[in-house]
């Protein structure tokens, strides 16, 4: 009989003391999405002086997808170890290890994807079933190596028997974070729309061709946001994760 999990507010609190307690590590995994906002700006200002200019950022998107694939992969691995009291060691092994991993994860992620996906079809109850029960299978991907339909079948197997447990904190981690990461982007923008003057910044929103200036600034301001609090997801995740693997 699997022991009963930790509050789902006390995994909250957990997962928000990990993320301010390692920022500052984290931080440095996540930046990479900082560098890609920062070429995207640069592009919008260029396609001020030059229009094609704006072509470029269909393979920068490639290209940060890509990195956020590998980004999410960084992550996870810091952050099991952090969630452990464990040191991050080598820097350039995890950065390895995360290349590594990088097609299994995505091959998981098309699997996980196709199953669900079959669930909404049949009807939505099995679909919201199997998405909480195979939520876990890039995690034990990152940190037991099984790969593919292991993985995805390890992901169940700890979920099972604790399937409305996980599926209330998972919702409770995601409504709190979610709202509290709304209200940061909601006070940001209400800055900036006071610095350009509320009608202008009204205005160029609902243009349909705003200004190159105003739209990079927009896309950096939410780069720069999710870059630092990327983390804060993950720690929850991880969190919730240890707190199953404890209570089987």
């Amino acid at each position: 009989m699997p022991k009963q999990l930790p509050g789902a507010w006390e995994l909250v609190m957990d997962s928000w003391r990990l993320f301010t307690a390692n920022w500052n590590q984290t931080i440095k995994i996540s930046i990479w999405l900082l560098y890609f906002g920062l070429a995207e700006f640069a592009i919008y200002l260029l396609s001020i002086f030059t229009p094609t200019a704006g072509f470029l950022l269909m393979p920068l998107g490639l290209a940060m997808g890509v990195v956020s694939i590998w980004i999410s992969i960084r992550l996870m691995l810091a952050t099991l170890k952090l969630a452990d009291k464990k040191s991050l060691g080598d820097p350039a092994a995890d950065n390895s290890r995360a290349w590594d991993l990088f097609l299994p994860l995505v091959w998981i992620g098309i699997l996980e994807f196709l199953i669900v996906m079959g669930g909404f079809l049949l009807l939505i109850i099995p679909g919201i079933f199997l998405s909480v029960a195979l939520s876990f299978s890039q995690l034990i991907l990152v940190e037991k190596d099984k790969r593919g339909l292991e993985a995805l079948s390890a992901s169940r197997e700890l979920v099972k028997g604790r399937w409305w447990s996980t599926f209330w904190r998972i919702v409770l981690g995601s409504i709190v974070f979610g709202f509290a990461i709304l209200g940061i982007q909601i006070l940001v923008l209400g800055i900036f729309a006071v610095l350009v003057g509320p009608s202008n910044f009204i205005s160029l929103m609902q243009s349909e061709n705003p200004d190159p200036l105003f739209s990079g600034t927009i896309s950096l301001l939410s780069t720069i946001l999710q870059a630092a609090t990327l983390p804060l997801f993950f720690s929850y995740n991880v969190k919730l994760y240890r707190a199953l693997q404890k209570s089987e």
